[in-house]
């Protein structure tokens, strides 16, 4: 009797857990990855529940929702990348004029329309108000996507904004004109990534600057996107897709690697840098690996469903909005009566999805026309899909 149970239990492994074992040929077929909206409701989330409320001090994880925009880098470079390689292989090229002209159409909108809230809001309501100076001191940085080599503080998150911008600006034409050195590259970024992680290069910061040591890019590295574009590699060869498959392919893969993440963000640790983070993010990466393997399966992950499907959609008009809905919030909150910070959560997160749903719909998705124009040949086998920051059906 054990002997047959064991010889079940490794046929079952073998076959990937599950009778209906991932194929590439479907894998590349596939037109939108519907998981991904779950992990991206779930970043969106954090990154909110972080902002609008803070955590409690006896679960670590709690106070930890920065972690969410490092698996929205890591989907981006996943998305952003698979877009890439499926066009190569499509047509033999990678077209920039066009990848470029439809990462504008979608990104650069929304994001100019807050920069001109800000600039209305500064001039026309509260032109001597201090933070006023310090807006229009740091908006070349805002406007130019470099933010992230800045201590911003008028629109601080916009740092996430300017770390994927200039990887969207940099990473195609590596894919397009050095398809040999792609991993060499690669290993390259992650590795001087990695030298900043764990501090190996703090005597050279404080020599530069010392307020440079603490800015957001520098705790989170460019690791987690490249983490992203070494899946979308890893997906896209049959014969490692068909090693990841084997790996990630079972229907138990994606409910473990939640719980693993969940335990290693509540780990006591007071400074997550170094090993830890890097463990962090390479649990995102596998996480995203097995969603998208299993992206059937969704009802084993915590996030599914129409309701975080949707606000994995608008994800990108969450992020741009929820400051100002945070701050929205707070005022609108009986002052002096004690509320819980759980209200201030939710009051932001209904603020944040309302403003996001109508930047959605009555801006956002007007260039979806246009974006679909420029979609390499006919869009088949093209994932549907963009980055963290860029959040729809259309094909980037």
């Amino acid at each position: 009797m054990r002997v047959s149970c064991r010889k079940a239990l490794r046929k079952w492994i073998s076959s990937g857990g599950s009778s209906a074992r991932p194929s590439h040929e479907r894998y590349r077929q596939a037109s939108f990855f519907a998981s991904l909206d779950g992990l991206r409701c779930a970043s969106i989330l954090a990154v909110l529940w972080h902002h609008a409320h803070g955590g409690y001090p006896w679960l670590p994880g709690s106070q930890r929702g920065f972690l969410g925009v490092d698996l929205f880098f890591v989907i981006s470079g996943f998305l952003i990348v698979t877009l890439l390689l499926r066009e190569r292989s499509d047509t033999g090229s990678v077209s920039l004029r066009h990848f470029y002209l439809r990462r504008t159409l979608r990104i650069f909108p929304p994001y100019y329309l807050v920069l001109v809230i800000f600039c209305a809001a500064y001039i026309l309501v509260r032109p001597a108000a201090p933070r006023a100076a310090v807006f229009f001191s740091e908006l070349p940085y805002y406007a130019s996507y470099t933010s992230n080599w800045i201590a911003a503080t008028a629109y601080p998150i916009a740092w996430s904004l300017a770390a994927e911008e200039q990887f969207y600006l940099l990473w195609p034409p590596v894919e397009k004109f050095l398809r040999r050195w792609v991993l060499w590259i690669l290993g390259g970024i992650l590795v001087a990534s990695q030298l900043v992680n764990f501090g190996w290069l703090d005597p050279l910061s404080v020599r530069l600057s010392t307020a440079r040591m603490h800015l957001s890019m520098l705790q989170v590295t460019f690791t987690p996107i490249c983490l992203g574009v070494a899946a979308a590699h890893l997906l896209h060869a049959p014969r490692s897709f068909a090693l990841a498959a084997r790996l990630f392919g079972h229907s138990f893969t994606v409910p473990f690697l939640w719980t693993v993440l969940i335990i290693l963000a509540n780990l006591p640790n007071p400074d997550v840098a170094g090993a830890h983070r890097l463990v962090l993010q390479l649990a995102m990466a596998c996480l995203v690996v097995a969603s998208v393997l299993d992206p059937h399966r969704r009802a084993a992950a915590p996030f599914h469903g129409r309701p975080a499907a949707r606000i994995g959609r608008i994800s990108y008009g969450v992020y741009l909005f929820h400051p100002f809905c945070v701050s929205a919030a707070l005022a609108l909150l009986p002052q002096g009566h004690g509320y819980a910070r759980e209200l201030h959560f939710l009051l932001t997160l209904v603020l944040s999805i309302l403003v996001a749903e109508v930047s959605f719909r009555l801006l956002e998705r007007r260039f979806e026309s246009v974006r679909r124009r420029l979609r390499p040949g006919s869009g088949q086998g093209n994932p549907t899909q963009a980055g963290a920051s860029a959040p729809t059906k259309a094909v980037q």
